[in-house]
């Protein structure tokens, strides 16, 4: 009965095919998958628990994740970056940080759904998802880290939730097509280069007041 795959334990395996995980698996390590050319989705079991750093990153042909609805997982950092051909990714209920880097240069990722259990979005988490032009946050993130959403260039709308108290260091930078977004009243801090090179600041808004005239001069 297989329960854990260890660091690396497939890391490039370039020509290895889809793998079926089995019933029992509780971890994967440190990039176990990563640099494989051929797998096109994974199946997460339910009864697994740590996703380990770089599982399944430079998978370039990765298109599909799918997760059990409320699996309890602790996804660490950069667990699906550079798997430029995702584009389909449903979270589970069960998680409440997206990690450092977790999709970073995801290019072909076009929409993702944050799980209201979710109250910490990592710094570089969506950085340069090219393509990521539908978001839902969750309705309980309090934290928004260091270049989040940088670099989202399709990226033209927003909605912050009213949990929000931190936006981290270039948290939207070179966003160049976010028109509009509203910063909720309850944000406490902003961090430097939050809007950095936006070329549309009109309907960038604040319930924190005179803030959005300073994002309209700003931004830029």
């Amino acid at each position: 009965m297989v329960t854990r795959i260890g660091d690396s334990a497939f890391s490039n395996c370039r020509k290895l095919g889809n793998v079926t995980l089995p019933e029992n698996l509780n971890y994967i390590g440190r990039e176990a998958f990563a640099y494989n050319q051929v797998m096109t989705e994974v199946t997460i079991p339910d009864t697994l628990t740590t996703i380990g750093n770089g599982a399944f990153a430079y998978c370039l042909n990765l298109e599909r994740v799918r997760f059990p609805e409320h699996a309890v997982i602790n996804l660490t950092d950069g667990s699906f970056k550079f798997c430029t051909k995702l584009r389909e990714i449903n979270l589970p209920n069960g998680i409440t940080t997206i990690s450092y880097i977790m999709f970073q240069n995801c290019t072909s990722l076009t929409s993702i759904t944050v799980p209201d259990t979710v109250i910490i979005i990592g710094g570089s988490a969506f950085s340069n998802c090219t393509k990521l032009s539908d978001v839902h946050l969750s309705s309980n993130i309090a934290n928004i880290g260091n270049s989040a959403f940088g670099g989202c260039t399709a990226l033209s709308s927003i909605t912050l939730p009213n949990s929000v108290q931190t936006l981290g260091d270039s948290a939207f930078i070179e966003c160049t097509n976010l028109k509009s977004i509203t910063i909720p009243e309850g944000v406490t801090k902003l961090e430097n280069n939050l809007f950095f090179n936006l070329s549309n600041t009109s309907n960038i808004s604040s319930e924190i007041p005179y803030l959005s005239l300073f994002i309209i001069i700003f931004a830029k």
